[in-house]
C-alpha cells in the first residue's frame, strides 16, 4: 500500500474513530494492543517449527517498527512521544537482534522461543504502562497502524 494511500486511510480512520476511542477510553485501546501481542505469543507457542516461530516474531517486530516509524513522522508529536517511540524502536531492534543472533547477541535457542515470546509480551506491556500518561495518543495511533499493517 502506498504511503499516500495509507495516509488517507489513516486520516479517515482517525476522524471516524476519534469519538469512539474517546468514549471507550484508553483501557480499550490498551486491551487491543495487549491482545495483538498476546495473539503473537500464542501463535508462536502453537507453532511447532522453530524456523516458523522465528518468522512470526520477526514479522511482528518488523510490522511494529514500521507502525512506530509512521507514527514518528506525524506532525505535532510532543518531544517525550518522540523519545518514547525511539526507545520502543530500539528495544524492538534489540529483541530482533537477540532473536536472530546479530550485533553481539547470542541467538535465542530453538527450545527457548516460546519463553522469549512471552518475555517480549511482558516487556512490551511494562513499557506501555510506564508511558501511558504521556503517550496515549501515540498508542492509539500505533494500535490503528499495527492493525492496518496486519492486513497486508
Amino acid at each position: 500500500m502506498s504511503s499516500f494511500r495509507t495516509g488517507i486511510i489513516f486520516a479517515i480512520l482517525l476522524e471516524v474513530l476519534q469519538p469512539i476511542v474517546a468514549a471507550a477510553g484508553t483501557g480499550e485501546v490498551e486491551n487491543r494492543l495487549k491482545n495483538y501481542f498476546n495473539e503473537v505469543a500464542l501463535r508462536v507457542e502453537r507453532e511447532k517449527d522453530p524456523a516458523q516461530k522465528r518468522v512470526i516474531l520477526s514479522r511482528t517486530f518488523d510490522k511494529t517498527t514500521r507502525a512506530l516509524e509512521a507514527v514518528a513522522q506525524m506532525p505535532g508529536l510532543a518531544q517525550e512521544d518522540h523519545a518514547f517511540l525511539a526507545s520502543f524502536q530500539q528495544d524492538l531492534q534489540d529483541k530482533s537482534d537477540e532473536l536472530n543472533g546479530r550485533n553481539g547477541y547470542i541467538q535465542v535457542k530453538d527450545d527457548e522461543l516460546d519463553s522469549f515470546s512471552d518475555y517480549v509480551l511482558q516487556d512490551t506491556e511494562q513499557a506501555r504502562r510506564v508511558v501511558i500518561v504521556t503517550t496515549t495518543t501515540v498508542l492509539i495511533v500505533a494500535a490503528i497502524l499495527i492493525l492496518l499493517l496486519a492486513m497486508d
